[in-house]
């Protein structure tokens, strides 16, 4: 048996993810080097370039900015199913990369006001100046995440995370440094001062992922109205491991409308199956 092991698809993801920063082309030799099975390589090299023809031929970054071209509604009109559904695809996959850049802010902003709130503990009781305080907190949490890592128990994702974290600290180290005088609630003001900007940060992040799901429904509705194209498209934002979180925190009052009109029909189509049914048994206990 021969299949394509988890590690195969995350290294060519990454290396997509690089290609397309750079302005490179993934074509099916590079695909092989990695997917190491002809078949797969050859059809996955296939559906990635006509994956990106449908992301330039439409626009999908223009749409989730809410400036759709007239010519997308022509051509979408005329597009067939699978073509509809690649377009409902690639709108997803822009807004879970908004939807990640706002959950990746918010768990930075989160991380990093647990420790301003050990550090306002301990400039209460101080030891030492506050910029050496805060950089023992530094020193001690990356030794945790050290020692997390020499055990292989850390991800990508949250090595990514200590290194946004680590920084954002250390800055906060420099301005201390640069304030020898400030004591006490002075120096955690300076600090809470720079840590508004990541608060500002996070916000932007929520409303640009907000804004962007706005305008995918305003596309959807108008080119597909309530019709398969929708389904799947709520599914997924249902299903995803970031949109769901998202919509749960900042909520979407066009997504709930429509999951509820989803909700209600499948309760009609699974009650009109019930009837069907037992009209069905009706009718055989009637003959018998």
């Amino acid at each position: 048996m021969q299949f394509v092991t988890a590690r195969g698809w995350e290294d060519l993801s990454n290396l997509i993810r690089t290609y397309d920063a750079l302005g490179l082309e993934t074509d099916e030799p590079v695909v092989r080097q990695y997917l190491q099975h002809e078949a797969i390589a050859r059809d996955f090299a296939a559906y990635l370039a006509l994956y990106k023809k449908y992301r330039d031929d439409y626009g999908v970054e223009a749409i989730l900015a809410g400036q759709v071209p007239p010519a997308v509604y022509a051509r979408i009109l005329g597009a067939a199913f699978d073509e509809r559904l690649s377009l409902v695809s690639l709108l997803l996959s822009g807004l879970n990369t908004r939807f990640a850049a706002a959950q990746f802010e918010d768990a930075v902003t989160d991380e990093v006001y647990q420790e301003l709130k050990r550090l306002r503990t301990a400039l209460a009781i101080p030891d030492s100046t506050p910029a050496a305080l805060l950089e023992r907190q530094l020193q001690r949490r990356h030794e945790r995440y050290e020692q997390r890592r020499q055990a292989d128990l850390v991800t990508p994702a949250e090595t990514r995370l200590h290194r946004a974290v680590q920084a954002l600290l250390e800055h906060y180290t420099e301005q201390l440094q640069d304030e020898p005088f400030l004591e006490g609630e002075d120096a955690f003001g300076l600090v809470q001062e720079h840590f508004t900007h990541q608060v500002e940060q996070r916000e932007a992040a929520a409303e640009a992922a907000s804004a962007a799901l706005e305008a995918a429904f305003d596309f959807m509705e108008q080119a597909f109205g309530p019709g398969q194209e929708m389904v799947v498209f709520v599914t997924e934002l249902a299903l995803g491991p970031a949109s769901g979180p998202f919509i749960a925190e900042n909520g979407c009052e066009r997504y709930d409308r429509h999951s509820q009109t989803l909700l209600l029909d499948s309760r009609r189509a699974d009650l009109a199956r019930r009837l069907a049914n037992q009209a069905a048994q009706d009718a055989e206990a009637g003959l018998l």
